[in-house]
């Protein structure tokens, strides 16, 4: 038994119908199908907040260079994507495929 708002519930019937499948062998065979990926870490969540930040310092950057001209911060924006692209290999490095954590 699971619950589903009225939206939830007509597209899931909609889509069972478009398969030629009841809502239950809808359901088994999605569930049989489907890929769970587990919730953030509390260290990935970090990452992410992260990473927040970064986005946040690339913008201002953006805007210096509109300002400034763009030979002039292109050291900093070469640091930080340096940062991201770290920040991003961590992030992934855990295989996040399925909910085995």
């Amino acid at each position: 038994m699971i619950r589903l708002t009225d939206l939830e519930q007509f597209s899931i019937a909609t889509k069972a119908k478009n398969a030629g499948l009841t809502i239950s062998d809808f359901f088994r065979k999605s569930a049989q199908k489907a890929r769970v990926v587990s919730r953030l870490s509390p260290e990935e969540a970090g990452y992410m907040r992260v990473l927040t930040g970064m986005a946040n310092n690339l913008n201002q950057l953006t805007h210096l260079a509109h300002r400034s001209g763009l030979l002039s911060v292109q050291r900093n924006c070469r640091i930080l994507i340096g940062e991201i692209d770290n920040t991003l290999r961590k992030l992934n490095s855990d295989d996040r495929e399925g909910d085995h954590r």
